[in-house]
């Protein structure tokens, strides 16, 4: 401070900018020169603005290159095929749909040491499928059930190989806790699955993950775009096959119509349902000697009085169950025909959702500045 007296010029520097253990302030040595009634120094303030840049316009115009690349995934060489996911997605937000299968922009792989429900619905279906692959075609009576049920340690030998060998990684079972966690919800959820099953015995089953293709007709133009997947089981009880998905999160308890299941912006819920009744109209294309049932196993609500139908129900209308997919399957195939139509339209622009609740789980929010 007795050195300033002298000087000419002196300047001093300090940080506003509050991070970490900074508060921003200035120090008591400057404040003590800035109310000195000798020093009187004077004060600057440089800043930089930082802006981001202008906001996105909430559409992207489809163009040739959007067309062309869309034309050869789903109909052309490249032998891709529209999934009930990409459909679903399309319904959900069209700009999400843009960002994944015209811009093949994949969601990244996660390496974490938590267990998301993503990959716990993964794991699920992994172990219900080691545990029944065994049995293809077989009857699978109630003893059976009852014997794989009692049999903890060979369940739980399935659970740990599937849990510990997630994403390439190989877990402790002893040191990693979480996994442990993991290993006895998915018990859980295989013992809901197994109790309800052994309430459907005999039953046969036919399919476990297989994949089935089909083609769709657009309304323009009559040309066709191949679609498909897997389809989780394949079952027959009591003289259906039922088409079987597992579903480890939400699933709505029902439908209005299934005009529902295609509207504009609908939720997340009706997810299960589209995918499970498409994989109904791919299996059908196949196999008609029996009626084919849309079946889903919502996980968290599997107990004694649940059922796995479709219910069909307006307000408090009476509505009907659907025990044989040929009771929807015109309005499903015209309604899925719409949407796809849509989907391969050169004119059709790619457009944000409007309901800003579905970008905070989105990957691609970032892209659309949300």
């Amino acid at each position: 401070y007795r050195l300033l007296q002298r000087a000419e010029n002196v300047t001093f520097i300090f940080n506003s900018n509050s991070e970490g253990i900074r508060t921003g302030e200035i120090s008591r040595f400057l404040l003590r020169m800035k109310y000195s009634g000798v020093l009187d120094p004077g004060f600057q303030t440089p800043g930089f603005e930082i802006r981001t840049n202008r906001p996105l316009e909430g559409k992207v115009e489809r163009t040739a290159v959007h067309q062309e690349i869309l034309d050869r995934q789903f109909c052309g060489e490249e032998k891709g095929r529209l999934s009930p996911t990409a459909i679903n997605m399309w319904l959900s937000c069209t700009m999400k749909f843009y960002y994944r299968y015209v811009n093949n922009l994949k969601e990244p792989a996660k390496v974490s040491a938590e267990i998301d429900p993503a990959m716990m619905g993964n794991l699920l279906h992994d172990v219900m499928k080691r545990i029944y692959a065994g049995f293809a075609k077989e009857l699978i009576s109630r003893e059976l059930i009852d014997r794989l049920i009692n049999d903890r340690e060979n369940l739980f030998s399935i659970i740990r190989e599937t849990a510990s060998g997630i994403g390439g990684r190989n877990f402790s079972m002893k040191s990693d806790g979480n996994i442990l966690i993991t290993c006895d919800i998915l018990r859980e959820y295989v013992n809901r699955i197994l109790e309800y099953d052994r309430n459907l015995t005999p039953f046969r089953i036919y399919g476990l993950e297989d994949l089935h293709n089909f083609e769709i007709s657009l309304l323009t133009d009559g040309r066709r775009v191949r679609a498909g997947g897997f389809i989780d089981r394949i079952d027959e009880v009591k003289g259906s096959r039922r088409i079987v998905d597992y579903k480890t999160g939400k699933a709505s308890d029902k439908i209005s119509s299934v005009g529902d299941l295609f509207s504009e912006g609908r939720t997340k819920d009706y997810d299960a349902w589209l995918q499970t009744l498409f994989y109904c109209e791919a299996f059908y294309r196949r196999d008609q000697s029996m009626p084919v049932r849309p079946s889903v196993y919502r996980i968290r609500e599997l107990k004694e009085g649940y059922d796995d139908r479709l219910p069909v129900r307006k307000g408090r209308e009476e509505g009907f169950f659907v025990d044989d997919y040929l009771q929807v399957r015109d309005d499903f195939l015209r309604s899925l025909q719409e949407v796809v139509t849509l989907i391969m339209n050169n004119e059709e622009p790619f457009e944000m959702t409007e309901d800003r609740t579905k970008c905070r789980t989105c990957p691609y929010a970032i892209l659309c500045m949300r």
